[in-house]
């Protein structure tokens, strides 16, 4: 058989052809033209993905033929069957085989992608940021060079604080040294360190640039002259009543996919979520909306959310995903949005979600957040100075407490007492006298103590003139040394971190156990009706934050809580608000004209003080979102914005 005959049964039917090449090699294993044939099966079997019998073939012409004039060839397209089948060692020793003078200069950019590729893998990635600089300057047109800026850009955004440094110092001004300094001082300005942010700055300045890249770093110069002594924090975004309105996302067209628990254990928090999406997408207006929104059901699973992000992923016409919302899905929906390349916008709290994965972006609760904003009211504008924490002991309440007790401090407050109790107790006696001295009396004290107790018992049997004499000389008693007895408060609030029916429990125990004079400060999870029926006046001059407040007068807020009513004939929760926010945070870059995923992320990243109804948000260079929460406190046994 002829290997010109084969070509030509080639041309007309390829699976015959493909057979007559297996026949070929094995009656001519060592003809010239025998590495072609390999080569040509090699090369069919990689279309069609069957790595492994692509291998087979190339990897016995690199054997059998190793001077022959297709070897480099050969070793370009084994080096890219290996990095598919993940045989990453086996992929870079046959990349560095590589010939680039002896193969087509059009096939030049696949060779230099390749070995960008596995240096990548191989967390070689000052080598790798160079071969996908030789790789942007060989791409035969713009999608290869396109292609080629948006790995070099995904490959900087995934690296640690440690190894940008490390790369920047290895590349040495090469290309693309300028974009690792630009990612340096995000991550400075993000870890509030004006001195390292303003020497990358510096360096990347002298590096020159594109027009994209002088913008970047304007932004960036900005961001560092507003940069506080303290560093950034939620505090600082401008609160509800002063946010500017943001940009709308009226016109905006194109397709977004959501993932979400819509079947299982988890199916109506998935629904709330839904339709807060779709609010936002204009399902429910008057005019046709030009946004298609694809929903998949992730079952509540990370490997449901993985297989739902994938299956949106291959749609190249979804330009972001949303969801999904409970932290363990959401890690497994993650891990698939990063490696398609597809902005994902998980709607948990949970920060490891976002990091090292220049796709995904974490926009659900912020605790930390939270606690800033209720810091710095409670410090700067209450006047309070000394705090104790009263705490559940289980993973939020440790939380709470560790985040209140840093911001505190951080902003020069003192914690001055801490005590913690089982979650759902009922009972907090014990915890409320330790905390405020009983607990390094002296026998002495403790007796004088017993008698005062005595003496407040035998006033609620007498009648009430009797019963009023009785307490004030009770409280008047002096211990042992004419010293005055407990409770000595030595705190003006006090931080309870758990839901409002405990704190409903907690408030009339303070005044049983003459604890006045007290603020009660707390997280979301206070903005309930009963919080004020039950807690009547005990909590008054309560400050707590919340992620939604349906009541808020805030114009954009409360347009918001009357369209949903509208639209489902009931008030929306805190999910329905943080999903509104997700989708309208894409449907704005949808509106400017940004359809591409990697343009859209860029947007995502430069998103500063947008005004959301789940919170004024920032977008962290790490994709974490940063949100200032509403700020509400009671007063005349009401609940009142006060911000």
């Amino acid at each position: 058989m002829q290997y010109e005959q084969v070509q030509e049964t080639l041309a007309v039917d390829g699976s015959t052809g493909t057979e007559e090449l297996e026949q070929f090699l094995r009656d001519w294993p060592s003809s010239e033209l025998a590495d072609d044939a390999a080569y040509e099966l090699g090369r069919r079997a990689a279309e069609t993905g069957e790595n492994d019998r692509a291998a087979r073939h190339l990897i016995w012409a690199a054997r059998m033929h190793p001077r022959g004039d297709r070897i480099d060839a050969v070793q370009l397209l084994l080096a890219e069957v290996e990095l598919e089948r993940d045989h990453i060692e086996a992929a870079y020793r046959t990349a560095t085989r590589i010939r680039d003078s002896r193969i087509p200069a059009e096939d030049r950019h696949r060779a230099h992608v390749v070995r960008a590729r596995v240096a990548a893998e191989r967390g070689e990635y000052d080598l790798a940021l160079r071969w996908w600089g030789r790789a942007h300057g060989s791409a035969p047109g713009p999608e290869g060079r396109d292609a080629a800026d948006a790995a070099i850009d995904g490959l900087v955004a995934g690296l640690s604080r440690q190894e940008v440094e490390r790369t920047i110092r290895k590349l040495d001004g090469r290309f693309p040294a300028l974009r690792l300094e630009l990612r340096a001082t995000e991550l400075a300005l993000d870890d509030g360190d004006a001195d390292r942010a303003r020497r990358h700055l510096q360096n990347a300045s002298e590096l020159g640039g594109t027009n994209a890249e002088k913008s970047r770093l304007a932004s960036l110069q900005e961001r560092l002259s507003g940069l506080g002594a303290s560093g950034p924090s939620a505090a600082e975004l401008p609160s509800f009543s002063d946010v500017k309105p943001g940009p709308s996302a009226a016109g905006a067209s194109g397709t977004v996919g959501v993932v979400l628990p819509l079947s299982g254990t988890f199916a109506g928090f998935g629904e709330q979520c839904l339709r807060g999406i779709l609010l936002a997408a204009g399902v429910f207006g008057s005019e046709a909306s030009g946004v298609r929104v694809l929903v998949r059901d992730s079952g509540g699973t990370p490997e449901g959310a993985a297989a739902a992000v994938e299956q949106l992923a291959d749609d190249r016409r979804v330009s972001a995903i949303i969801g999904p919302l409970l932290a363990s899905e959401a890690e497994g929906g993650a891990v698939a949005a990063d490696r398609a390349r597809v902005p994902l916008l998980a709607l948990t709290g949970r920060d490891s979600v976002a990091s090292s994965r220049p796709y995904v972006f974490r926009v659900g609760r912020e605790p930390r957040g939270e606690i800033q904003v209720l810091v710095d009211h409670a410090i700067r504008k209450a006047g309070l100075g000394r705090f104790a924490i009263l705490y559940p002991d289980d993973r939020y309440g440790r939380g709470a407490r560790d985040l209140f007790w840093e911001e505190v401090e951080a902003s020069g407050g003192r914690v001055v007492g801490v005590e913690s109790y089982e979650p759902g107790a009922t009972d907090f006696a014990k915890q409320l006298r330790d905390m405020v001295g009983f607990k390094l009396l002296s026998e002495e004290e403790k007796e004088a103590l017993e008698e005062r107790d005595d003496m407040l018992a035998q006033a609620r049997r007498l009648p009430d003139e009797e019963a009023l004499a009785l307490r004030e000389e009770a409280k008047a008693m002096l211990g042992p040394g004419e010293e005055p007895l407990p409770p000595i408060v030595g705190f003006d609030a006090l931080f309870l971190p758990d839901s409002y029916e405990q704190v409903t429990l907690i408030a009339p125990q303070l005044a049983f156990n003459e604890i006045g004079g007290v603020r009660l400060l707390g997280s979301s999870g206070w903005n309930h009706p009963d919080l004020v029926r039950i807690g009547r006046h005990h909590v008054d001059g309560a400050i707590f934050t919340e992620t939604f407040h349906s009541d808020s007068e805030v114009p954009y807020v409360a347009s918001f809580t009357e369209a949903f009513g509208e639209a489902f004939g009931a008030a929306p929760g805190s999910l329905a608000a943080l999903s509104y926010d997700a989708a309208n945070l894409v449907l704005v870059q949808l509106a400017r004209g940004l359809h591409s995923r990697d343009s859209l992320r860029q947007a995502l990243l430069d998103v500063r003080a947008y005004p959301g109804v789940s919170g004024v948000t920032s977008m962290r260079s790490d994709g974490t979102a940063q949100k200032r929460p509403y700020l509400l406190g009671v007063s005349k046994r009401k609940i009142q914005a006060l911000d």
